[in-house]
């Protein structure tokens, strides 16, 4: 019999088959090349003979690990690309984005993001982590009704945002460039995660609105006497620089009692105020 072994390290632990949570240590299953990804049992260790050869890109993600959330692939201590065939016996590490010890060495498949600041898609399993990054200053756009897989996928693409969701199958569509697993269910863990992928240097603290992701600019004086209450407009008649305008909320942004628990969840995000 011919066999694949897959040693999966860091977060991909909690994503491969067979996770054994007495021990920190990689993941190791096996895989048969002859089974079709949908039809393999997370729990199984397979050992079949090998009759029909797989890239090793779908060999992972029949393991349940997103095309997105892999950093480097190691094929019988070689560095590997997406597009490698995998004929039986190997021996094979994935690992995720940022894995320590490899130091400047590039991976064979380090994904290419757009540049400049990041920009991301987030689907309707992340609705309040949208919110968060916006009042970081990520230019974040919210997918809401659900669309389709192919249509938030060609906008990803499109757009070029990073996909952020917490539906593992939806990340494996073959198309989608940019992608980003979210692994937490509570929304100040969730925007940690992506700030740890993606950097904080960006950072803009209240730069957008939070409602409609509209980039925030200085307000001007017909818009403070529509909008602002009179007592508001007294309190900071000396500095009437704080106050941001949303021109598609028509909608101001102020200091208040909101801003104390605002920072304080900057602060958490590791976000410093400018």
């Amino acid at each position: 019999m011919k066999e694949i072994l897959f040693r999966f390290y860091g977060e991909l632990n909690d994503l491969a088959p067979s996770r054994d949570k007495s021990h920190d240590g990689p993941v190791c299953c096996r895989f048969d090349v002859n089974v079709v990804n949908d039809a393999i049992k997370p729990e199984a260790e397979l050992e079949i003979d090998l009759v029909v050869q797989t890239s090793v890109k779908d060999a992972i993600e029949g393991r349940g690990v997103p095309h997105t959330e892999v950093g480097r692939i190691i094929i019988d201590g070689e560095e590997s690309g997406w597009d490698t065939i995998l004929k039986g016996g190997e021996r094979v590490s994935v690992f995720p984005h940022g894995y320590g010890f490899f130091g400047d060495i590039e991976s064979l498949i380090s994904v290419q993001y757009p540049e400049g600041p990041p920009a991301f898609l987030a689907d309707e399993t992340v609705g309040q982590l949208a919110k968060y990054l916006r009042l970081i200053g990520f230019d974040t756009t919210f997918a809401h009704p659900k669309p389709s897989p192919d249509i938030l996928v060609a906008q990803s693409n499109t757009e070029l945002r990073v996909l952020l969701t917490t539906d593992r199958k939806l990340l494996m569509h073959s198309k989608l460039a940019w992608g980003k697993l979210i692994y937490s269910r509570e929304p100040t863990e969730q925007a940690i995660e992506v700030l740890e992928r993606f950097g904080r240097e960006h950072a803009v603290p209240y730069s957008r609105c939070m409602e409609c992701n509209t980039k925030l600019r200085k307000s001007e004086v017909a818009e403070l006497e529509k909008l602002a209450p009179e007592s508001i407009l007294k309190k900071f008649v000396k500095t009437p620089e704080v106050f941001t305008y949303c021109s598609t909320c028509d909608k101001l942004y102020w200091p208040g009692s909101h801003t104390e628990h605002m920072n304080s969840l900057l602060s958490q995000f590791g976000v410093a105020l400018g």
